[in-house]
């Protein structure tokens, strides 16, 4: 995600410096975004998006694509759990760096 954050602000003319300033978010969480090297909050999402102004499945849409899908899951209570193609094995290692 962070390569398409990246691609929509570049697209738009903003540094890094400039993004954070819109958004209110630290310039140095700026990087760590397009690096990956943040877990993004659901609240983080949105805010990226309306200050980009684009849909958040426009924000997503690589992500999205790769074939990972939030899936609600009875066993969690309802909860989203993160699915990607890799399995089950793989769905439990990421949902628990997501804290669930």
């Amino acid at each position: 995600m962070g390569d398409r954050f990246r691609e929509l602000r570049l697209k738009r003319g903003w540094t890094q410096d400039v993004f954070a300033d819109k958004s209110g978010f630290h310039r140095a969480q700026v990087g760590a975004f397009e690096r990956g090297e943040m877990n993004l909050t659901l609240a983080s999402i949105l805010l990226l998006a309306q200050t980009l102004r684009v849909k958040v499945a426009d924000l997503l849409r690589v992500w999205m694509n790769s074939g990972i899908a939030l899936l609600a899951s009875p066993q969690q209570g309802g909860r989203p759990q993160v699915v990607p193609p890799g399995g089950t094995e793989c769905a439990t290692t990421i949902n628990q760096n997501l804290g669930r």
